[in-house]
């Protein structure tokens, strides 16, 4: 009961944290130090963090493909604005570099709100809500996450999910092998460097279904293992942001993010 209790008391002092961050990035309006000087000609440039499995990947014609590209695909269209979609590595999350050099207004591709970014960062409107889970190979013994106990756990590379797994690393037993990003957590657990990956319920659910029978999801981590809401980054002195919002809010409201959702993560 004392374990359950602590646990529990970290959870929220991590959700409220969360909570935080995002209501401040929401409501800040501190100007940057540098101008970017945007461009549009009937374009808007959305920077996409590849590979980031389900949410930005290459596609069939080698263009960007996933939940992302399909939500912002008809987000720019209600706009009336052409996605001009320019590739980025996870290393540049965190920096200025999609603002400075590649002179993006969007960055998508799974994206988490991170305090880190939130001087030049705002974020739209949810567009997916679930919970974070773990995925494990489907010959492992695993079952529940008190099977983890005295290994080692990976996490992608965001800071969101290194501090989700700090909230149930002591009761659980384990410790956490962060990893650079999704691709980078999957290898270490092809190559059974560790046990288990952490991350959210709907893309970790989309590769299991994708794996022919690789991947299986922990049954015994489930809602309501910290919630998690997915929301686009936008440049903090973009003119877009309430259009964009009611876009999504709108696409929403007639079910079409529902349908393109269903697409993507089946449910």
């Amino acid at each position: 009961m004392a374990a359950h209790l602590n646990r529990t008391a970290r959870l929220a002092g991590t959700l409220a944290t969360v909570l935080a961050v995002a209501a401040a990035s929401a409501a800040c309006t501190d100007t940057p130090d540098k101008e970017y000087g945007l461009s549009r000609d009937g374009k808007l440039s959305i920077c996409v963090v590849m590979p980031t499995p389900m949410y930005a990947q290459t596609g069939a014609d080698q263009q960007p493909s996933g939940l992302d590209v399909d939500v912002l695909a008809r987000v720019t269209d209600k706009i009336g604005l052409e996605p001009n979609y320019i590739t980025i590595g996870a290393d540049w999350i965190g920096t200025d570099k999609p603002f400075d050099d590649a002179k993006c207004e969007i960055i998508a591709g799974g994206r988490i709100v991170d305090a880190a970014t939130r001087d030049v960062l705002d974020y739209t409107s949810p567009y997916l809500r679930t919970h974070a889970s773990m995925l494990v190979r489907a010959d492992s013994d695993v079952k529940a996450p008190d099977d983890l106990s005295g290994k080692a756990v990976a996490t992608p590379g965001d800071r969101p999910w290194t501090g989700i797994m700090s909230a149930y690393a002591a009761d659980w037993g384990v410790t956490q092998a962060p990893q650079a990003d999704m691709v980078a957590a999957l290898a270490a657990l092809d190559a059974g460097d560790v046990p288990a990956v952490l991350g959210d319920d709907a893309s970790l659910r989309y590769l299991a279904a994708q794996s022919a029978g690789k991947y299986r999801l922990v049954e015994g981590v489930g809602e309501p293992f910290f919630p998690v809401a997915f929301a686009t980054s936008i440049y903090i002195e973009t003119d877009l942001r309430d259009d964009l919002n009611e876009t999504i809010l709108e696409l929403e409201e007639t079910g079409v993010l529902a349908e393109v959702q269903r697409t993507w993560t089946g449910v």
